[in-house]
């Protein structure tokens, strides 16, 4: 039978990657909030559409790890993965930040270059329209340090009776 591994440090862990997404989505919806009286209309729609629900997620992912759900850990997997890769192209953009931000990646704005970029709880557009016409692909490691940590704490343990079955 396996069983969950939970000492009192990864009960830890748990908690404080709970509360790192609770102030990422809370920061990235403040942030959304502020947009709206920048933008134009038109980008208010996509930002409600595309946004508002990876913010939502992030919150409700945080809110479940802080209560010790595990059943709803998948949540949070997925609200890690989202967060790796920023990509433009051609006028279309998907970068989502709902935290730390650390990333390398490529940019091409007509001279193709390796870049990188660095931020603390970056509330970010998901999907935009740009007028901006070029190529960026960046990887965020900081997701991937989460999604290890959670790794980590929730690492499953074979009973011996497991291990000589094998």
């Amino acid at each position: 039978m396996k069983e969950t591994i939970f000492t009192k440090n990864k009960a830890l862990i748990l908690t404080v990657i709970g509360i790192y997404q609770i102030t990422g989505a809370a920061f990235g919806m403040y942030n959304l909030i502020l947009s709206f009286s920048n933008d134009p209309a038109s980008t208010n729609n996509q930002k409600i559409v595309f946004a508002l629900p990876l913010f939502l997620m992030g919150l409700i992912a945080g809110i479940t790890l802080l209560f010790n759900r595990q059943e709803f850990i998948k949540l949070t997997y997925i609200n890690q993965i989202l967060q790796i890769i920023q990509i433009k192209f051609s006028g279309f953009g998907f970068f989502y930040v709902a935290g730390g931000y650390i990333a390398i990646g490529y940019l091409n704005e007509g001279i193709g270059r390796f870049t990188h970029d660095l931020s603390l709880f970056m509330g970010a557009s998901v999907v935009r329209l740009n007028i901006e016409d070029y190529f960026m692909v960046l990887f965020n490691v900081i997701p991937l340090l989460v999604i290890f940590l959670i790794r980590k704490a929730t690492y499953q343990q074979k009973t011996v009776f497991e291990n000589i079955e094998h």
